[in-house]
Order: structure tokens, then C-alpha cells, then sequence
């Protein structure tokens, strides 16, 4: 199934951690998400880029940050939005405002902004350093500090007119600062490590915590109170400035990027797959509170009723009651599904841009988030049984599950560069069994002709030589010695000895290629761009364009079985065959939006996905393809 890179998402303010990779590719050539060349990037009426901050001056003006150099700003508590130029193509993760003129902005590259007069015009200030930065806070118009990585920490005290580093004494990733006056400041990052100053900066004492946690806010109250939450739902409170921190029960095993407190009991903490808990006597006891299934990346309360979170894929939300109920404030936009895998005609997964696991359990009609520590692509999924799947993505990523997605487990995959597109294991429904345990024998392919192999469940991968360095988006698993991929430049793979030995072949005219099935040994279809099919019915020696009414990109074919199969592509297109291709035929798909990925668990239950959140599900093997009554992004 084809998996194309492009504008990977995943930022968070104090926890803009994952920019530092995905920057690199960001505002490359190459635009798209799933694998698809493209030239120019989708458009929306609403911005698309992940949200990493807000900030409120009260209930009704505020500002919003995110990737891509986007500032949002609102004079009507959000009920409306206008985008303010930035000037910068650099994610911004901080925002803060002294009062409706004066403001700055932090991000990428050493990326510093600031407004006197409301963000109508942001002029860059000079940082001395290009590292990425994380995190602000002010204490008046001349003092504020801001943080970021390999422990760099700067501070002014002209407004921003000079920056000078201070010494932070450490190398680790620095996600966030709060100063509760001109004297006193704590920061957190990786590794449990909080530091605490006395003197603005000039000293910084190291408040280690034994335990380790890794922490992405902090937020001080006054100079004895604050919190600090992070990774696994942790949530840390002191009442004497930092010299103990006591853990406070969440509720929850979820990271939590953001914390947000107006008194010494209220306060709110967001994280992923909706995450909101609220708590009223200082964290004694938190509560969850309901935020949709959106990764939150940052909170903000004007008063106690007044809030608003914000996250990925411009999703904004406010809530006028203190939490009880969120709206929705902004048009928002869902995650790209670029893979659905169904282990039988009830259980089906799809996955998609920042992290996005879906799950249904009644053939495609309702669609529940799962919960995953991670906010990069996920690319494509497989499934052995109900319980038993992987799915795989951007910069290596692997994640395994054992109990049908509850809970997500990272492998090590051996690459921190390479996007794995495609996996698939021996004993899934898209391979029969060959007589050894199931889901133990599997492999993945992805760019620069990654090619990866386990033999013990995924617990270890190696790579395979595959002898090129194109990408590979498609993949077929027939058994464990008997394996296709296919990619760019019309590149097929095959090996007939489980990767120690792959052959190379390349389409007839070098079109791209997403996906490649296989009903037999002898029996195959690979499709590609331009509307290529190609079919071959001697185990791939010759290929043969079959003819389609259609040129647009097809990136996924399937059969349940030998007669029946789908193919699916842009704007809509899905084609069907009842005579094991020899005619294919269009059905309506009703939807212009591009199609990444199709999967069948017979001839008559069946689901596609692909951008905006595209679902499509069928179980009259396509004569009426169905939007879902729900989907939870």
C-alpha cells in the first residue's frame, strides 16, 4: 500500500521536540503526505498546521501559535479567527502578550518574534542561536527568558533588543520556563530534569528527581506553588518552590503537553487522544473531562469558566462552563488516513498524520481514537489477528500492540531517517500461513529502499540488500520466503528466498508504483500513476498493462479472492472487478478527495480511506460505499 512522505505534523509547544526532525523535510519539494509526488499542497478554507500554543489576554482577545510560521488572532473570544503575518516559515511554539500591543513569539531556528502593536506587524529579533526554541515567559515589558534545545536557555532585559545565553549546564532538551518574578524561574526537559534560579538566570540549580520523569510544562503560581506534567500522565506538585515534588494521581497513562492553573485549585492539563483533566483543590484530585480525540497541544483560562485548547490540524476548542462541554471554534480539519487494515469483517484499524490510530468494531460505521505515545506519520498497519498488529511510519517508526490497540509498544526498527511506508506480516489476512507461528515472520519497506525484516515478532529487525535506493511504498508478503515490493521509478522487487536475494524489475514505462497483490503465485496486479495497471499471470517474468478509464493516481489494490478486487486512487476513484480483472468497473465513491489505502476482509465488507479524514465503508462489496456516522479525530 503506498506511503508518501510530505509535511509530517506533530508539534507541541513545550514539547516541540519531534520539529527538530520534521523540519527537515517540511518545506522540502515535496509536499504531500502518504507518498504521493505531488507538486503543490492540499488547500483548506482553515489552516491545516498543528497548533502548539494559545494565549488569551481575557475571555475575548487571544493568540494562537503553530507550525509553519502561523499566528492566529481572535478580538471575539474565537468565535472568529484571522491569521496575522508572521514573516517566518518556521513552526512557533510560545506566545505571550503583556497587554493588546506588546508581544512575542519563539520557535524553530532561533526563530524570535515581536509586536507593539497587536501582531499587525512582527519584527524578528536576533536570538544568536539556531536552535530550536520551546519556550517564553516575560515578567515585564524589558525581562523575559526563553528555552529550548541542547539546553540553551536566553534572557533579556531590554525587550528583546539584546539576547544573551545563560548557562544551563546541560545539553538536554529544555521544553519549558516560568518565572514568577524577575528573580525567581524553574525549567523543565528530558529526564526528570528541573532547574530552579534565585537570581534571574545568572545561577541555576539542578532539581533532578530521582525517578527520571520526562517533563514538557511547568507552571508556578507564586514562588512556593507550582506543577509540571509529562510523559505517562505524570503530573508533579510542590508547595516549597522545587525543593520536594510530590506526584499526584491523573487518572492517566497519556502524556500530557500543557498545564494551566488561574488559582492555587484550578487548573487544567491536555494531552493526547483528547486529553483534558481539570482538577479543583490543586491536583488532590484530577478529573477527566471530555476533549474529543484530537492530540492537545496547548490550554488556556482567562477565568474559570472561560478556556480554550488547541492542537493538531488547527483544531481549536472553547469552553464557556469551565470544561464541562468544549465547542468546537474552528473547522477541524481531519487527520490524512493513509493505511486500513481489517483482521475480519467487524475489527478494522486505519492510520494517518500525527500519530491518528482509528479503531471499529462493526465493520466501519463508528470510529473510535486509540491512544499512541507518538505524533509522527503512521504510514501502514497490519494486523495477524484481533489482538496481534503493527503499524510503522515516519522516522523508523514501529509500534506493535498485543491486545487489538489498547495499548502501543515501540520497536526498534534500526533507522532513525528512513519513513517505513508498508509492513506486513506472514499469517495476516493478506498472506496465507506457511506452517510457522503466526505473526512472527514480517517485513517493511520504505524510502531509499529500506528493506526490513523480523523473524521473532518484531522484537528485532535487520535489514535486507535490496539493491536500490528507490522508495518503496508497496508491499506483499505470499509467504515467508516469497516477497514484492514496489515503488518509484516503476521498481518491482521480488525474492524467492525471504529477502537473502532480491531481483530487480522495473514497469514498462517507469511509472510509480503504490501497491502490488498477488491472488497466486502466478497471478498478480501492481498499480501506479497515470493510471497504470499492470497484471501478470506468470509470477511476474512479464507484465502487461491492463486497460482503465482512468488516469488518475491509483495507490492501493486488493482481492479477497481470486474474482474480486478493488482498486483505489485520486479524486474518488475506486475500481472493481467480479472476473478476476479481466473488466474493471468504477463505483461511486461519492467523494473528490484522493484515496490512500482500501483493504476487504471478503467480497461483500470492505473500507477505504485517504485525505481529510476520508472514510469510506461498504458491505454490499461496493455497490453503496457509506460514510461513517462517526469518526473520532
Amino acid at each position: 500500500m503506498r506511503r508518501y512522505i510530505g509535511v509530517p505534523a506533530g508539534t507541541t509547544g513545550g514539547v516541540r521536540f519531534v520539529v527538530f526532525f520534521v523540519s527537515m523535510i517540511c518545506f522540502g519539494a515535496f509536499v504531500t503526505a502518504c507518498g504521493l509526488w505531488r507538486g503543490t499542497a492540499v488547500t483548506a478554507l482553515w489552516p491545516q498546521e498543528d497548533l502548539d500554543r494559545v494565549f488569551f489576554l481575557n475571555p475575548h482577545e487571544g493568540w494562537i501559535v503553530g507550525k509553519g510560521g502561523l499566528i492566529l488572532h481572535t478580538e471575539d473570544g474565537g468565535e472568529n479567527w484571522a491569521a496575522q503575518v508572521s514573516g517566518s516559515p518556521n513552526g512557533l511554539g510560545g506566545v505571550q502578550f503583556l497587554d493588546p500591543l506588546m508581544g512575542w513569539v519563539i520557535g524553530d531556528n532561533g526563530t524570535i518574534l515581536k509586536t507593539l502593536d497587536g501582531g499587525n506587524r512582527w519584527r524578528p529579533q536576533h536570538a544568536g542561536t539556531s536552535a530550536h526554541l520551546f519556550s517564553l515567559r516575560f515578567v515585564d515589558s524589558k525581562r523575559g527568558w526563553v528555552v529550548g534545545r541542547d539546553g540553551t536557555i536566553l534572557h533579556t532585559e531590554d525587550g528583546g533588543e539584546h539576547w544573551r545565553p545563560q548557562a544551563s549546564g546541560t545539553q538536554s532538551y529544555l521544553y519549558s520556563v516560568s518565572f514568577v518574578n524577575a528573580d525567581r524561574g524553574w525549567i523543565v526537559g528530558r529526564d526528570g530534569l528541573i532547574l530552579h534560579t534565585r537570581d534571574g538566570g545568572e545561577t541555576w540549580e539542578n532539581q533532578i528527581l530521582p525517578e527520571g520523569y520526562w517533563l514538557y510544562e511547568v507552571f508556578f503560581l507564586n514562588e512556593r506553588q507550582g506543577w509540571a506534567v509529562g510523559k505517562d500522565g505524570v503530573v508533579l506538585s510542590t508547595l516549597d518552590g522545587g525543593h520536594e515534588w510530590r506526584r499526584q494521581n491523573s487518572g492517566t497513562t497519556r502524556s500530557l503537553y500543557c498545564v494551566h492553573f488561574l488559582d492555587e485549585r484550578n487548573g487544567w492539563a491536555v494531552g493526547v487522544a483528547g486529553t483534558v483533566l481539570h482538577t479543583a483543590d490543586g491536583g488532590k484530585r484530577w478529573e477527566s473531562q471530555s476533549g474529543g480525540q484530537a492530540n492537545w497541544l496547548g490550554v488556556f483560562f482567562t477565568d474559570p469558566q472561560n478556556g480554550w485548547t488547541v492542537g493538531r490540524g488547527g483544531t481549536i476548542r472553547h469552553t464557556a462552563n469551565g470544561g464541562e462541554t468544549w465547542i468546537a471554534q474552528s473547522r477541524e480539519v481531519k487527520a490524512w488516513l493513509c493505511g486500513v487494515h481489517f483482521a475480519d469483517a467487524q475489527n478494522g484499524w486505519a492510520v494517518g498524520d500525527s500519530g491518528v490510530i482509528l479503531h471499529t468494531t462493526d465493520g466501519g460505521a463508528r470510529w473510535t481514537a486509540q491512544p499512541i505515545e507518538t505524533m509522527r506519520w503512521l504510514c501502514g498497519v497490519d494486523f495477524t489477528d484481533a489482538q496481534n498488529g503493527w503499524v510503522v511510519g515516519g522516522f523508523g517508526a514501529i509500534w506493535h500492540t498485543t491486545d487489538g490497540g489498547r495499548h502501543w509498544l515501540p520497536q526498534t526498527s534500526g533507522t532513525r531517517e528512513d519513513w517505513i511506508y508498508d509492513v506486513q506480516f506472514v499469517g495476516s489476512p493478506n498472506g496465507p500461513p506457511v506452517g510457522s507461528p503466526p505473526a512472527q515472520f514480517g517485513w517493511a519497506v520504505g524510502r531509499n529502499g529500506l528493506i526490513l525484516n523480523t523473524r521473532n515478532g518484531g522484537e528485532t529487525w535487520e535489514r535486507q540488500e535490496g539493491g536500490t535506493t528507490d522508495w518503496l511504498d508497496g508491499l506483499f508478503v505470499q509467504d515467508r520466503l516469497r516477497i514484492w515490493a514496489v515503488g518509484r521509478g516503476g521498481v518491482i522487487l521480488t525474492t524467492e528466498d525471504g529477502g537473502k536475494t532480491w531481483r530487480t524489475q522495473r514497469a514498462p514505462d517507469g511509472k510509480w508504483l503504490g501497491d502490488i497483490y498477488f491472488v497466486d503465485p502466478l497471478n498478480g496486479w501492481t498499480v501506479g500513476s497515470d493510471g497504470v495497471v499492470l497484471h501478470t499471470v506468470d509470477g511476474g517474468t512479464m507484465w502487461k498493462r491492463e486497460t482503465v478509464s482512468t488516469t488518475e493516481k491509483l495507490g492501493d489494490v486488493y482481492f479477497p479472492d481470486a474474482r474480486h478486487g478493488w482498486i483505489v486512487g485520486d479524486k474518488g476513484v475506486i475500481l472493481a472487478t467480479e472476473d478476476g480483472g479481466k473488466r474493471w468497473r468504477f463505483q461511486p465513491s461519492g467523494t473528490t478527495n484522493d484515496f490512500y489505502s482500501v483493504y476487504f476482509s471478503d467480497a461483500e465488507h470492505g473500507a477505504a480511506v485517504g485525505t481529510g479524514g476520508l472514510i469510506r465503508y461498504t458491505q454490499d462489496g461496493g455497490t453503496h460505499w457509506l460514510a461513517p456516522k462517526a469518526a473520532g479525530f
